[in-house]
């Protein structure tokens, strides 16, 4: 896959697709050890066993914002949590998937954009963007020495 994925909103996929690659990673997403990105984690592991996706634009759904400023940066330092701990794990599996990733969240979703947000003077762009790559720098320290075994992370001794 090339640019960027959907996320799991609105995700279907197939019984003996999820059972060959062994399901989600319970260590990636909300109450797991690296808070967010099992949909983009289960997108990087279909992938890899030469499963292929369909991504269907017409349906639509709206979100009114309801977090302060606050609550949406400490979300975004999650969500960033996730995507260093992907990138970590991908060093492991696919280095060149790793590379492309890392690209386009830490660069042009991270630098260029705080580069954006700070030249606008948008204040809000600059305290959410330093906030996931924040979170993205955390989640790749916490994961990079994390085992990974048949594509899931291995589990930490206090969850063995």
């Amino acid at each position: 896959s090339n640019g960027t994925l959907g996320h799991s909103a609105n995700l279907a996929v197939r019984r003996w697709a999820l059972e060959t690659i062994g399901g989600f990673d319970e260590a990636m997403g909300a109450g797991g050890r690296f808070r967010s990105s099992p949909e983009y984690d289960l997108f990087d592991r279909l992938f890899a066993a030469g499963w292929t996706g369909r991504y269907e634009p017409d349906p639509r759904a709206w979100h009114d914002q309801w977090r302060s400023r606050k609550q949406l940066a400490l979300l975004d330092y999650s969500y960033g949590t996730g995507t260093g701990a992907r990138i970590a794990k991908l060093l492991h599996t696919d280095r060149r998937r790793a590379r492309m990733v890392a690209r386009e969240h830490v660069w042009e979703n991270g630098i260029v954009r705080l580069r954006r947000a700070v030249r606008d003077r948008y204040k809000t762009g600059v305290i959410l963007t330093l906030a996931r790559l924040g979170g993205t720098c955390a989640g790749f320290v916490r994961a990079i020495a994390v085992p990974v075994r048949a594509g899931h992370f291995s589990p930490s001794p206090s969850r063995k």
